[in-house]
């Protein structure tokens, strides 16, 4: 609890008024021990980590909301991209041939035809 937090107005007049060189000294104590923190925390944070820090914090909402999708994005391409084992590899094979057995597929043609349509909207 700090000096300023932990005592009401007056009593922190009071205090200061009747020991004014404790307070410079907490208060130079406090700045120092903040500034070491800094330095600390500046240490243990990349280059890279930084720079991010000081873009990000330009951006308005919007722009910040975007950056933020685009970093949950890829991180869950990373997720997904993750090496599946032998035995769910031969599962989705076989879940893929049986959707095809069903007539859940689209020819080659049909593709075409889907795709032009999104391209040039006929």
């Amino acid at each position: 609890m700090s000096l300023r937090s932990g005592l009401r107005e007056p009593q922190r007049k009071s205090l200061c008024n009747s020991v004014p060189s404790l307070c410079v000294s907490v208060v130079k104590i406090l700045s120092n021990i903040k500034s070491k923190f800094v330095e600390i925390k500046d240490m243990s944070t990349s280059t890279i980590d930084q720079e991010m820090n000081e873009y990000f914090i330009q951006l308005n909402e919007a722009e910040k909301k975007s950056v933020v999708q685009m970093i949950k994005t890829f991180l869950q391409s990373r997720k997904e991209s993750e090496r599946i084992s032998l035995e769910q590899y031969n599962k989705e094979i076989e879940e893929a041939e049986a959707e095809i057995e069903r007539g859940e597929s689209y020819s080659h043609e049909e593709v075409v035809k889907m795709s032009n349509q999104w391209i040039h909207g006929k």
